[in-house]
């Protein structure tokens, strides 16, 4: 697309020089001289206002959200359902593959939390006496689970998708955390979410008992 952009460029310097031209040989054709002017600056002031909607919409955009169900299969075990959905807000096709969704143990065994809570206002260092701390301002809490592949989905303008992952977690872990993340194909732009979850409600009830914890869709 980027040919047409550029002979569009072309043709309004084209446009300028020939007003220049008629103005400095031909001072008659004054009157003409503007016109061609006028024109040129309209062409322009459109083309830049066509370009900067077309960049806007052209840029891929998107809503997330994340819900997680979970089921009690066992006296000490729950299935976790995690529903991803993306839903196209943009005007062009929307690629994501590689699903990217893992399952965190948040206890304090897993972080040096009496360090944690010792530190500075705004310090959030990487690691804490040999264990991981902070990436990027996130706990490292530690992953028990790990899914990552999936095949391509394509999504077009308007469109929701969803992606379900299912995982089995242990009663043992009371509090888990849920990231889910989609990536567009050979870019670095990524799409995510992430729930907490408390089990220790739903690990006391009756096997087949369900419990559903999301989170609001956002951009």
């Amino acid at each position: 697309m980027y040919w047409w952009v550029a002979g569009i460029v072309v043709t309004l310097v084209a446009l300028q020089l020939a007003t220049l031209s008629l103005q400095d040989r031909y001072r008659q054709f004054d009157k003409a001289a503007m016109a061609v002017q006028s024109l040129a600056t309209a062409a322009a002031l459109l083309f830049a206002g066509y370009w900067f909607l077309y960049e806007r919409k052209g840029q891929p955009q998107a809503n997330t959200r994340l819900e997680v169900v979970g089921l009690k299969i066992a006296r000490d075990a729950v299935s976790l359902e995690a529903r991803f959905t993306l839903t196209n807000l943009g005007s062009t096709l929307l690629e994501v593959s590689e699903a990217d969704v893992r399952l965190q143990q948040m206890n304090t065994d897993s972080l040096p939390v009496a360090e944690l809570l010792a530190l500075d206002r705004e310090a959030f260092p990487e690691r804490i006496g040999g264990k991981n701390a902070y990436d990027d301002g996130v706990l490292m809490w530690p992953t028990v689970r790990w899914f990552r592949g999936g095949e391509r989905r394509r999504v077009e303008p308007g469109e929701t998708d969803m992606r379900v992952v299912d995982m089995v977690a242990s009663c043992r872990d009371t509090a888990l955390r849920v990231l889910f993340m989609m990536r567009r194909p050979g870019t670095d732009h990524v799409w995510s979410d992430q729930a907490t979850v408390g089990l220790a409600a739903l690990c006391r009830k009756r096997i087949g008992s369900k419990e559903v914890w999301s989170n609001a869709a956002k951009n």
